[in-house]
């Protein structure tokens, strides 16, 4: 009777054992699933990261290739202003010395310049600057 009992306890922790082990394989199951969710999120949402680093390195070549471009305009815009103001000074020190010694250019160089002429040298101008 003694050995009955004792199959039977030892059935009972068996099956007791056996019911706690698959419920612990389905718990470890369940975090399996998630985890494994998790890791797809991760994975998509590491692509998606990749995808955009690689369009904003893009961007930022696009941009910097743009900013040396605009800067070798301004440094050509800059170096044409240098060589007008160069000229426009030594043109004014000719006009000067001109007004001072020759009576003719003195007289020229203080006539009224017809508003006609004064158009045109303007639209000249501003077609010459437009270039870059």
């Amino acid at each position: 009777m003694n050995r009955i009992m004792i199959g039977i306890v030892v059935s009972i922790l068996m099956a007791g054992l056996f019911g706690w082990q698959r419920f612990a394989i389905h718990s470890l199951e369940s975090k399996l699933m998630l985890a494994n969710r998790k890791a797809e999120f991760l994975r998509n949402n590491r692509d998606e990261l990749a995808l955009e680093l690689k369009d904003s390195e893009a961007s930022k070549q696009a941009l910097a290739r743009e900013l040396k471009q605009q800067e070798a305009v301004l440094a050509r815009r800059d170096a044409a202003i240098t060589r007008s103001r160069k000229e426009l000074a030594e043109l004014s020190e000719q006009l000067r010395g001109l007004r001072k010694t020759d009576e003719e250019y003195k007289l020229w160089s203080d006539a009224h310049v017809p508003d006609a002429v004064i158009r045109l040298l303007r639209n000249t101008r501003a077609k010459g600057d437009r270039q870059d």
